[in-house]
């Protein structure tokens, strides 16, 4: 027999029989059901097919967008900034394994892992196991794990992206000088540019220095434009190097049957219309 009742505080609903359900109902239609078979509830279906199964019905954008659930701060109750947070906790420890949240305050949606060994994985197709993900986020520690297998180790993992300016520095005499970078991994992607040369008569090496990083072990190929600069008889083209172990990039000149050789300071025009302009990518250590 079914029934209704109170003690103290609690009230019970009880639907006598192992498969009976309990079913809440308005106007003749079902709006939530306890299935006691399965101990599964469902709002908005009349067979849950889960723990919580909830049908939207309320449209949202359009007919194929629909309301199912919202988590509402009480910021329009009481004035404070709240956050909305949805968390998943263990039935042991009660310790936070995950969480969804909305920070008021800072105006930030956050989706973190409770656990610093843990993973967040992004996948399609069905499978958002740690070896089958399309993104897998936290993987040996800080970083970003395009390849999304288990264990791919910190090679595979991008930890770092950062943008900024340095200034190029000649050997010798003045120049205007501007320098952009971009640094992803290990990987470095410089860009400069040097106009306005004045007293440029040493004969020295012309050695660009100041790079934002120290080169790794393999020195760097770069290209390198240049326009009122003398070369030597027979040459017709340059490049540039980045040297390992070191934050300088120096400048060689090419042509047809000549040994590549150093193209000195002395072969820049001292005039506002000279200008050398070079990009170059080479990895740190």
């Amino acid at each position: 027999m079914s029934t209704i009742k109170s003690s103290a505080e609690n009230l019970t609903l009880n639907a006598d029989g192992a498969n009976n359900d309990v079913i809440i109902q308005s106007n003749g239609s079902t709006k939530v059901t306890v299935d006691g078979q399965n101990s599964r509830v469902g709002i908005g279906v009349t067979v849950p097919d889960s723990n919580l199964h909830v049908h939207g019905t309320g449209t949202l954008l359009s007919s194929d967008s629909y309301f199912v659930a919202q988590i509402q701060t009480d910021r329009n109750d009481n004035g404070s900034s709240d956050d909305a947070i949805l968390q998943f906790v263990n039935g042991s420890g009660k310790t936070v394994k995950g969480e969804i949240r909305w920070d008021e305050s800072s105006n930030t949606f956050e989706l973190g892992h409770g656990d610093n060994q843990g993973h967040l994985v992004i996948a399609s197709g069905g499978d958002v196991t740690v070896g089958s993900g399309n993104l897998v986020i936290g993987t040996a520690g800080k970083g970003i794990d395009f390849s999304a297998t288990s264990g791919s180790g910190t090679s595979e993992v991008l930890d770092d992206y950062e943008e900024g300016t340095w200034t190029p520095a000649p050997i010798a005499g003045t120049a205007t000088v501007t320098g952009t970078y971009t640094k992803i991994g290990n990987q470095v992607t410089v860009e400069g540019s040097m106009t306005d040369f004045s007293n440029i008569t040493s004969t020295s090496t012309n050695n660009i220095y100041g790079l934002p990083f120290t080169n790794g072990a393999t020195t760097g190929t770069c290209s390198i434009n240049l326009s009122y600069v003398t070369l030597d008889s027979g040459y017709t083209s340059v490049v540039g190097y980045v040297y390992p172990s070191n934050t300088i990039l120096r400048i060689y000149q090419n042509g047809s049957n000549k040994v590549q050789s150093i193209v000195n300071q002395d072969s820049f025009t001292s005039t506002s219309s000279t200008i050398l302009r070079f990009s170059a990518t080479y990895s740190i250590a």
